[in-house]
């Protein structure tokens, strides 16, 4: 009997070993996917995971927050009833993310865009009923791996009076989840998913399982050519600018190990304006970070933006190839 115990005990152990180490690599996806496009995204690339943005853009500024609601109740169904299925059947996880909030942008001037949760209160407010929908809804969902509270949360410099700021409104978004699902990691981020403000994020101490997410673009003058900068100007040098990666990554790395911490890079990419074979050495040595480090990580993004299109050839792609150097490069990181 004592031995059964033993080996019952051990196979429990194991599998929950196998779980807690389980490393999600993918890509990001936004509302307006469909089952075609995951059937497409896993035949190339065979990802674990999508992160699926639930945006409702630019169109979201003016909604009232029972509009809103109606928006994302519809959008829930269809994504209940075509998405996930689809991405059951392959195999594929879901880390489920708030990319629009109730409300969306009340300023997008920079350095500080903000979201109007922080400048009204009935949005702050519908925005906790959005996570306490979320939580019910689908706690005892196995396709979705995590809940990502607020992707890039646009603070402003300050919040209205009376209206709570991100660090503590993330904090009781967090207890709201937990009293509705005991079970899914949440994933929490800092004001604009910055990796250099993650010491300002706090949960409470029954917080579970969290993941502390950063969205990494560097260097941006490289990634961001052929968007707001001029396309193909700026080589990736392994020799040269790999130290520099690392070195970016070093405090990120840092609070990893001080809390001993789950980090999600939620979102990098490289451009298909970079010159030839810049993109697949940057996407070569940036995921090579990830996995030694142990970080989950999706990148940004498939069927939403050309420029960061990994199915569209950049210079260093011939005509008869069956798959760009960039996803080919992807699809062995995910690997």
């Amino acid at each position: 009997m004592k031995a059964k115990i033993l080996s019952f005990s051990l196979i429990f152990l194991f599998a929950l070993t196998a779980h807690a180490q389980t490393i999600y690599h993918g890509m990001n996806t936004i509302s307006g996917l469909t089952a075609e496009d995951v059937t497409e995204l896993d035949d190339l690339l065979n990802p674990n995971v999508i992160r699926y943005s639930i945006s409702a853009g630019g169109p979201a500024d003016t909604m009232s927050v029972s509009e809103y609601m109606t928006w994302l109740n519809d959008e829930l169904d269809n994504f209940d009833t075509t998405l996930l299925p689809a991405l059951a059947e392959r195999e594929i996880g879901v880390i489920l993310a708030i990319h629009t909030p109730p409300g969306n942008f009340a300023s997008r001037e920079p350095p500080f865009p903000q979201f109007r949760i922080f400048t009204e209160a009935e949005f702050q407010t519908a925005f906790k009923d959005v996570w306490e929908l979320l939580a019910q809804r689908y706690a005892s969902n196995t396709t979705i791996k995590a809940f990502q509270l607020l992707n890039e949360p646009a603070i402003g410099e300050s919040p209205a009076a009376g209206l709570k700021d991100w660090y503590d409104l993330q904090s009781e978004i967090v207890s709201i989840v937990r009293q509705n699902d005991s079970t899914h990691p949440v994933v929490v981020t800092a004001e604009y998913s910055s990796p250099s403000k993650l010491d300002k994020i706090t949960v409470p101490t029954n917080v579970g399982e969290a993941w502390y997410a950063i969205n990494f673009y560097e260097p941006i003058n490289f990634l961001r050519q052929g968007v707001e900068l001029p396309a193909y100007k700026t080589k990736y040098n392994t020799k040269k600018t790999k130290p520099k990666l690392k070195n970016k990554l070093k405090a990120t790395r840092q609070f990893q190990l001080k809390n001993k911490a789950k980090i999600y890079v939620s979102e990098f990419t490289t451009s298909h304006y970079a010159p030839k074979d810049s993109g697949p050495k940057y996407l070569n040595d940036i995921t090579k970070f990830f996995k030694k480090y142990k970080w989950n990580w999706t990148f940004h993004a498939w069927a939403e933006d050309s420029a960061w299109d990994v199915t569209i050839p950049a210079l260093e792609d011939g005509e008869s190839d069956a798959i760009t150097k960039r996803a080919a490069i992807l699809k062995k990181h995910f690997n």
